[in-house]
């Protein structure tokens, strides 16, 4: 009997999509190399609406052969027939296994070094050329296909140890032809910190969505912060919808002016007043690091990631290597081990543990305004309280003057009454309005008229809502 073509080796990833790991292709003079497999949940790939759509995009993403691109070597789809390669019953990606970090643990790795930003931008360099090339690929017949990818981030762009930069995850790209289906009404699939306004709306995108998506790393590698940060998505969304987009020499006085501009046009609101395409944007970026005192090579490029993880590197070579030697266990049915990295790392999974945002379709008359700050809750309160307590008093002081036999006549004198009101107090720091019931006018305990033809109504200020902000991402 032959051995399977597919042995599975390691996990690298499970989510809500599909399966990922890392896999021992054999090929047919038994020379092993090491994949990287991406399984359809069997749930989804029974469903012929969600098998249909994973194999169009994967067929879409298997076109792309570009050395900042990950190659995509073979799909498998043996849904409902036998098959004995291993991944028998399966509908699958088969792509090329990548030694290094995703640019997200790099960034953070690199916090305080003074060679962060000409590092992080050889890597965007690098990266919007892959894109570019996405963007202009055209079909056998020479029709562009418009290619998008749609979730361009720190988490899909990769940088091996040899200093190699390559984007991945193009399994949710989309053609944007005439027969590309519309995305499902209500989703919207990327993540919301990258995406640009028409996106975020759930409009159809082109390539500049992308160039806006790298125009947030741009900003976030020259301010050293997340664009973000802080925000929850009806924040980001009522932002990006209203063109609220902080200049990064706003943030941060140092960045280059230069630097500033190009990063500003990328992030316009108008995808007509962007880059016009991610070849155009690195062009210009180009020019700007040919002005720094220092330049990054590849070579460097992969000295300072290999040095930077080298404990992490030297354990994962040393689980493969364990695992490589047991693929001919006739144990090997049981359960797979995980690659001990940490799970952002993890950047095959970004897909399958997101698919999408799950953010609802969004138009500019829907969104709401972000969320008061807490420290502003309590000075609001106070003084809607006030005025509340000032309205009540005056109702009643009305009803009181001008209501038959509520002037008291003994001794021919005329008993003048004051309600005495209490306004609820102030404070910056308030974080929950519990001072905001309603406040009710009380009358001087000496000087209180019998009323005569029933009682004021009472006033009741209006509740504001106390949900907390959510600042977690």
């Amino acid at each position: 009997m032959n051995e399977p073509k597919y042995r599975r080796i390691i996990e690298l990833g499970h989510g809500g999509m599909a399966t990922v790991t890392l896999t021992a292709m054999r090929s047919t003079h038994g020379v092993t190399k090491l994949v990287v497999v991406k399984e359809l949940h069997a749930e989804l790939a029974a469903d012929p609406e969600c098998r249909a759509m994973f194999l169009d995009e994967a067929r879409l993403a298997a076109r792309l052969n570009h050395p900042n691109v990950v190659q995509m070597f073979e799909i498998v789809d043996h849904v409902g027939e036998a098959s004995d390669d291993g991944l028998e019953g399966v509908c699958a990606l088969v792509m090329e296994y990548l030694e290094g970090q995703p640019l997200n643990r790099f960034r953070s790795k690199l916090k305080g070094d003074p060679r962060a930003l000409s590092f992080y931008l050889a890597v965007i360099i690098e990266a919007l050329s892959g894109i570019d090339y996405a963007h202009t690929l055209v079909d056998y017949q020479g029709a562009p296909l418009h290619i998008v990818h749609r979730d361009i981030s720190p988490h899909n762009v990769f940088v091996t140890y040899a200093g190699e930069v390559k984007v991945l995850d193009f399994g949710i790209a989309k053609a944007n032809d005439a027969s590309s289906k519309p995305t499902e009404s209500g989703a919207v699939k990327g993540k919301l910190a990258y995406m640009a306004p028409e996106q975020a709306r759930g409009d159809r995108v082109d390539a500049r969505a992308d160039v806006f998506a790298c125009g947030v790393m741009l900003w976030e590698a020259a301010v050293g912060r997340r664009l973000w940060a802080g925000m929850n998505d009806a924040a980001i969304i009522y932002r990006l919808t209203q063109g609220e987009m902080p200049s990064p020499r706003d943030e941060d006085p140092s960045v280059p002016e230069k630097l500033d501009a190009i990063i500003r046009r990328a992030l316009a609101r108008e995808a007509n007043d962007r880059y016009p395409s991610a070849a155009a944007l690195r062009d210009d970026l180009e020019a700007f690091v040919a002005t720094l005192p220092e330049k990054t090579s590849r070579r460097a490029l992969g000295g300072i990631v290999s040095s930077l993880f080298e404990e992490q590197r030297a354990e994962v070579r040393r689980v493969i290597e364990i695992e490589v030697g047991r693929v001919n266990d006739v144990s090997a049915h049981r359960p797979l081990p995980k690659l001990p990295i940490p799970k952002e790392s993890s950047s095959y999974t970004d897909q399958a543990s997101t698919g999408s945002t799950g953010i609802k379709q969004a138009t500019a008359t829907t969104i709401a305004p972000p969320p008061v700050p807490s420290s502003r809750v309590g000075w609001i309160v106070g003084a809607v309280g006030a005025l509340v307590a000032v309205a009540a008093i005056a109702t009643v002081a009305t009803v009181l003057i001008v209501r038959p036999g509520n002037n008291a006549t003994s001794n021919g004198s005329t008993t003048t009454t004051t309600p005495a009101a209490t306004a609820p107090q102030s404070s910056e720091t308030q974080a929950t309005p519990a001072s905001a019931s309603a406040v009710e006018p009380k009358s001087s305990a000496t000087a209180t008229p019998k009323a005569t033809h029933g009682k004021p109504p009472a006033i009741a200020p209006p509740k504001p809502s106390t949900k907390p902000i959510d600042v977690g991402y």
